[in-house]
Order: structure tokens, then C-alpha cells, then sequence
């Protein structure tokens, strides 16, 4: 994995990365969200997981056969995953992407699931929507408001009501 130089000095970069090089030691235990999500009838195609971290969710997609991307501001975490995937022999399944989810965005109808259980982004939300293939699924975790995760249904028209209502979002365009 190779991180970009632009997030040099990127706060949320920081920070993590501060955390996972301290003595941090990921459990790689899927998100129970991710668990539910994972577990429904979806369609065929890759998983998305913003924000992810060292995550227990990627290897889970990747040990169901599913491709991952896995999204997040801190290389160490990415790198933490990285490791764990080769040493599970689901490497060629998980895609490493060392961004900024401030600025960067999913590309529309591409992925079977997208799942955010570590971050919360009211902006990012609507474009996590958009990236949800017909009859799949996006699964949010709100930490900052009712912090209890929803999957549903609902297509993406109905994200920001739901949001207002709510504070946690699963989606299904089309």
C-alpha cells in the first residue's frame, strides 16, 4: 500500500495513525452491521468500506468471496489490514485505498454493499447511497446521534428524510 503524500499532514491522518502505531492491537472482528448486511440477499458485485480501519468487515466480505475496497485517512491502519489479509491468503480480494472521505467519493452504482460503521459524515452519505447497486445495501452506523445501526430497504431518495428522522441509513436505489 502506498500512501499518498497529499495526507502528509492530514489531521484525521494524524491522529490515527498516532493510535494504531501506539501498542494498538486490532481484534479484526467484523462490525455487527457488517455482519447483517453481509448476511443478506445481495447482488453480485464488490463491498465498500469507508473509514475502515484495520477491519474485521473487509476479511469478512473477502473470506465470502466478495471483493473489498477498504477506504481510510491512516495508512498504518491500512496497512494493519493489509497485513492481516496476506496472512489469511485474501489479499487479491481487498483493495486498499488511502483517502481523505472528506473529499473523496465512491463511484455511482459500483458496490453490493457500502458499509460505514467507523465514521460519520452527514456529506458523505448521499454519494454512499448513490454508490449502492440495485438491491444492495448501505449499512451506516451513527456514533454521533442514536448510534444504532439500520439497514433497510429504502431507496436513495428517501437518505436525507431518513437522516433527519433517524440518524443512521441503510439504502437500496432502485
Amino acid at each position: 500500500m502506498i500512501a499518498r503524500s497529499d495526507l502528509a499532514t492530514h489531521p484525521d491522518r494524524l491522529r490515527w495513525n498516532a493510535r494504531y502505531e501506539s501498542g494498538f492491537t486490532p481484534s479484526f472482528r467484523p462490525h455487527p452491521l457488517a455482519e447483517r448486511a453481509l448476511a443478506l440477499t445481495l447482488p453480485d458485485g464488490p463491498v465498500l468500506d469507508l473509514a475502515s480501519g484495520p477491519s474485521g468487515s473487509a476479511l469478512l466480505a473477502a473470506a465470502a468471496g466478495r471483493g473489498c475496497v477498504a477506504v481510510d485517512a491512516s495508512d498504518v491502519a491500512l496497512g494493519l489490514l493489509e497485513h492481516e489479509a496476506a496472512s489469511r491468503g485474501l489479499s487479491g480480494l481487498i483493495s486498499l485505498v488511502h483517502a481523505d472521505l472528506g473529499s473523496w467519493r465512491p463511484e455511482p452504482a459500483s458496490y453490493a454493499v457500502v458499509l460505514c460503521t467507523g465514521f460519520w459524515d452527514r456529506a458523505l452519505l448521499p454519494g454512499a447511497a448513490e454508490a449502492v447497486l440495485a438491491g444492495g445495501r448501505t449499512a451506516v452506523n451513527d456514533h454521533a446521534a442514536a448510534a444504532v445501526p439500520w439497514v433497510s430497504d429504502s431507496d436513495g431518495a428517501g437518505l436525507l428524510e431518513r437522516l433527519e428522522d433517524v440518524g443512521v441509513v441503510g439504502a437500496s436505489p432502485n
